[in-house]
């Protein structure tokens, strides 16, 4: 807590989250790297649960030279870059960064992530909007981008909703899946992209409209997020072999009552299955191709030969 004028105020939200373990995974490649966090810490208020660079020269020698993306839940019209009032703390923020209100739950396989988000439920009343963000650093445009194979080279840009965001850049092909975010009240759904300074964000939208009070039950209820998949051309040489490939792909969302949200993340003949319970903040199932993927230890991969800078032996075994 801080002291302000004589009073004291949290300098976090006052919701009282579960203690447990968080999963950190990392997937290098030579063009990229994914990394992800299965739960919060603690408030979570500036944590990264899903974080993804990318070159996108052979030397990085300036901010245009990589592209950055990180994600954001938030409500009631806090931007990225802007001084905010946020609403689950219940005070001013300045711009030097952007509060995260909401809970985010993660399942990353090498290459390939599922991200779900619930509103933190502090936040369940006097509620004008929310929505999710996701963040790229944007110093120069894309190779490529496409909304429903709509490709995209002005914004802003607007439509109700989307299945698939593709981005092609370098070296780098990107696949963002839409997980049909739920919708509060009677609102029908909105994404809106667009430029902030040398930034680009896509958002993703639970709820825009008048001001309005749910249950605190609601909130967990309420999921946003998406599946995500990064490639690069030494897989797929040309964007139509990407293409093609994820036109196979779905994502299937449900709701197991009263809490627990499954996501299904189908690629070919091979899922991801994630399902948590954002109340008790519980991750009750990760599995690749109908195989249990949790760990309870330090874990380390790489491909047999990898240049022994990288490992040392006597503490990592080389699968």
């Amino acid at each position: 807590r801080s002291i302000k004028n004589g009073e004291k105020i949290s300098t976090f939200d006052p919701e009282i989250y579960p203690g447990g373990w968080s999963d950190l995974t990392s997937f290098l490649d030579q063009e990229f790297c994914l990394g992800t966090a299965s739960r919060p810490y603690v408030n979570g208020g500036q944590n990264d649960s899903f974080t993804l660079r990318y070159r996108r020269s052979n030397s990085i020698a300036d901010l245009k030279d990589f592209r950055s993306m990180f994600t954001r839940m938030v409500f009631n019209g806090s931007r990225f870059g802007q001084d905010n009032f946020c609403h689950v703390t219940g005070f001013p923020i300045t711009k030097d960064y952007l509060y995260e209100e909401g809970r985010p739950f993660s399942f990353q396989f090498k290459n390939k992530a599922i991200i779900g988000y619930v509103p933190k439920r502090v936040g369940h009343a006097g509620i004008t909007e929310l929505r999710l963000d996701l963040i790229f650093s944007h110093h120069v445009p894309f190779d490529y981008f496409s909304v429903d194979d709509e490709a995209i080279s002005s914004f802003p840009f607007q439509k109700k909703d989307f299945k698939k965001i593709v981005i092609a850049d370098y070296q780098t092909y990107l696949a963002i899946f839409s997980i049909q975010p739920s919708l509060l009240s009677d609102f029908q759904g909105k994404i809106s992209i667009d430029r902030v300074d040398d930034f680009l964000i896509i958002s993703i939208y639970s709820y825009q409209g008048e001001r309005l009070d749910f249950l605190k039950e609601m909130m967990s209820q309420t999921i946003n997020g998406f599946a995500f998949l990064a490639e690069s051309k030494k897989n797929f040489p040309e964007l139509q072999d990407f293409k093609k490939y994820i036109d196979s792909i779905g994502v299937s969302p449900k709701l197991e009552k009263p809490f627990i949200h499954q996501i299904k993340f189908q690629l070919e003949d091979k899922a991801m299955i994630f399902r948590f319970d954002p109340l008790s903040e519980r991750i009750i199932e990760r599995t690749w191709n109908g195989e249990d993927q949790t760990v309870y230890h330090f874990e380390i991969e790489a491909p047999v030969g990898l240049n022994e800078m990288f490992l040392l032996h006597d503490l990592y075994t080389l699968k």
